[in-house]
């Protein structure tokens, strides 16, 4: 395997990780609302990556803990916003 084989699975790697930290600054921080935000935009960019490295049949193990960490990452970032949204009264349910 080439290094240039692994360029996306290594990418998603590090969106994955980076979304995660995001997340962790916003949750032990006054960061605001950006940060929360980045960390979801990371996380989906981190998914995108680790499913077209997946397809490409780059690097298994870092396009696999990538698509994991940026899943973990989105799905929590979705899960606050609709329990804040649902918690405030935003949406009537």
């Amino acid at each position: 395997m080439t290094p240039q084989s692994r360029g996306l699975a290594l990418a998603a790697i590090t969106t994955g990780i980076a979304s995660l930290i995001l997340a962790i600054i916003f949750l032990f921080t006054p960061a605001g609302s950006v940060v929360y935000w980045l960390a979801l935009a990371v996380g989906v960019i981190a998914v995108v990556l680790g499913i077209i490295a997946l397809v490409k049949r780059q690097s298994r193990g870092l396009a696999f803990i990538g698509l994991i960490a940026g899943a973990i990452t989105t799905l929590w970032a979705l899960g606050t916003l609709i329990f804040a949204l649902i918690f405030v009264g935003a949406l009537a349910v």
